[in-house]
């Protein structure tokens, strides 16, 4: 009994070990001033991702713009639709943003408390998901309950802005993973794109 019991034991470490995800951090790309890294995600086979980007631009323009819900769309090229649907105080208001999605692929939208905090030199925007029961689900549209994203700029000495991106989530539905995740290193490199050209 004792010998079966050993067994076990050993079995489920082993399984516990083999099946444990990495927390380090996979450069992927790697520029003089941007970086993109990868690690694998405690919610879903869809890896987490971080950006870590030096740029030029009007630090005030960039609270300004990421405060309006309207601009936060326009980050997005796939987003429809984004409104707000709560405010609970100064910093923090639950949000919809709903995404077109391309061929056969089914849209998605997602319901996220979204809380911005800053100073006259630094600027933070993080989006955590909801259970959505705030809006009613579309036919034929997944709603997205698992997804957390973090924009965080400082103004630099120099004058530049030093931003660290990062967003994990599970999209869910039958998306390839590896077609989700190289989606969405691009989508992250078009939204900071975006955003640059609005500050300058």
């Amino acid at each position: 009994m004792l010998k079966t019991f050993s067994i076990l034991l050993l079995s489920i470490v082993f399984y516990q070990t083999e099946n444990k995800k990495s927390n380090v951090w996979e450069t992927k790309i790697n520029e003089s001033n941007y970086q993109v890294f990868v690690r694998e995600s405690d919610i879903s086979d869809i890896k987490e991702i971080k950006i870590i980007h030096n740029f030029k631009g009007n630090f005030k323009k960039l609270a300004l713009a990421l405060n309006d819900i309207e601009t936060n769309k326009k980050l997005f090229s796939s987003c429809t639709e984004a409104k707000l649907l709560k405010r609970i105080d100064a910093q923090s208001s639950y949000q919809y943003f709903y995404f077109k999605m391309p061929l056969t692929i089914s849209d998605r939208d997602i319901v996220s408390k979204v809380t911005i905090k800053s100073t006259d030199t630094t600027y933070s925007l993080g989006t955590s998901s909801t259970d959505g029961k705030m809006v009613a689900i579309k036919s034929k549209v997944i709603r997205m309950t698992q997804a957390n994203t973090s924009w965080q700029f400082k103004k630099t000495s120099s004058g530049d802005i030093y931003m660290e991106y990062y967003a994990s989530a599970d999209p869910k539905g039958k998306i390839p993973k590896w077609l989700v995740n190289a989606f969405a290193i691009r989508e992250a490199r078009i939204s900071i794109d975006i955003l640059k050209k609005m500050i300058r």
